[in-house]
């Protein structure tokens, strides 16, 4: 399915993409597990609106900080700085690429944000989602990924989540995921182990 990508019309940076989604299937199938959550953060953050310089570059002599007050705050050029940190006590080339993929999820869901709708979303991030349609659309992306990111923030910190309606954020994951690119979504829907996983009564699953 990844190798399909390269025929969607989704705006993306298709190699790097395709490599992406073949990693998170191969990791999924190392660990017995048929998740593919995991591929909606890669998704979002392969995106290409074509405008977002993430390490600063694109205007002459420019650094993150000459973006603060315009497209950036002290919160998001420390998430940059610290991605540009880790590139380089890990010995990496400091590469735009790299990092994108260094930025947390939160970094993204700011630049959502209604004050970017017209210096960011209007311009360039509306491309990043063809499959959005309507009208609140920047708005129906930034609540989306605003209630993906406290499932994941509390999934990642080991925290209980079963009160949660996990079948309608699952449901939002793949509506999201089809937002950026359909065939992903495709991908995403015929490898989640989330509705088996719930169809089991909680009563029954081990250990309890």
């Amino acid at each position: 399915m990844p190798d399909q990508v390269a025929n969607s019309p989704s705006n993306v940076s298709v190699r790097g993409y395709c490599q992406h989604m073949k990693l998170v299937d191969w990791l999924g199938r190392r660990r017995g597990r048929r998740d593919s959550f995991v591929a909606l953060p890669g998704s979002l953050k392969n995106c290409n609106p074509g405008g977002v310089p993430a390490n600063g570059q694109g205007r002459p002599g420019s650094s993150p900080e000459g973006y603060l007050g315009i497209f950036f705050n002290e919160k998001t050029i420390n998430d940059i700085e610290t991605a540009r940190h880790h590139l380089a006590a890990n010995g990496r080339p400091e590469t735009p690429g790299r990092v994108v993929a260094e930025l947390p999820l939160g970094f993204w869901r700011f630049l959502l944000s209604g004050r970017y709708e017209r210096s960011l979303w209007l311009p360039c991030l509306r491309g990043a989602f063809p499959g959005i349609e309507g009208r609140g659309m920047r708005r129906d992306v930034h609540d989306a990924m605003q209630e993906l990111h406290l499932l994941r923030n509390r999934i990642a910190h080991h925290e209980p989540i079963h009160k949660r309606p996990l079948g309608r954020l699952h449901d939002l994951a793949l509506t999201t995921a089809g937002w950026i690119c359909p065939v992903t979504r495709q991908w995403m829907a015929g490898r989640s182990g989330v509705p088996e996983l719930l169809r089991v009564p909680l009563e029954a699953t081990p250990g309890r």
